[in-house]
């Protein structure tokens, strides 16, 4: 191969090694808006169920290492739902019911300000807070302020309010199915009267 077909040979792989640059880059791109949709609800902000569920698995099997090697620890779950969301969204439309969850996911994250503290949209009108290293009279006092702060906020004219329901681990079960039923009870136990904080027994 002569000088010039060197050359010319030379400028097509750089052109070629640049064009998978560009490619790579768009592949990148790609991937991060996918983790930010996994990651994330689209409606609220807050983390999405899927993130909350490894997290959550990540935090347990943390708790049980450290119980292992003798340090004492705890993880609290909340899960807060909020009232009377169908009543928003048939009163004064699902634009006011997104608004509602908007609000309080915000204030949920403006309360648990740590960063190992997560705030997730878990169901339709239900969001599941994850609080390692808490102890659940802590966490109560936090779920207490975010009931509070809640209850401030009025959406086209309809007052908000939540209803949280708390467990602990490893006090409530050192697996995910077990805290999230005894939150789940704690939960219903705060919705009949709303706009409560119910701690698991």
């Amino acid at each position: 191969m002569d000088a010039p077909d060197l050359s010319a040979r030379i400028s097509q792989l750089e052109t070629q090694l640049a064009e998978l640059a560009v490619e790579r880059g768009h592949d990148r791109q790609a991937l991060e808006r996918l983790r930010q949709a996994l990651d994330f609800d689209a409606v609220t902000g807050a983390h999405s169920r899927l993130y909350f569920d490894s997290q959550l698995a990540q935090a347990l099997q943390r708790l049980r290492r450290d119980a292992h090697d003798g340090r004492a620890s705890s993880v609290v779950l909340a899960l807060v739902d909020v009232d009377h969301l169908k009543r928003i969204n048939d009163g004064v439309g699902h634009l006011a019911g997104d608004r509602a969850l908007r609000e309080v996911a915000t204030i949920c994250g403006q309360v648990l300000r740590r960063q190992t503290d997560i705030v997730a949209r878990y169901g339709g009108d239900e969001f599941a807070l994850l609080l390692p290293q808490t102890t659940l009279a802590t966490a109560a006092q936090l779920a207490e302020k975010i009931r509070a702060d809640v209850s401030t906020v009025q959406v086209k004219g309809v007052a908000l309010s939540v209803s949280i329901g708390l467990a602990a681990a490893p006090t409530h079960g050192l697996t995910a199915r077990a805290l999230l039923d005894v939150a789940d009870r704690a939960l219903y136990r705060a919705k009949q009267t709303r706009n409560a904080v119910a701690r698991a027994d």
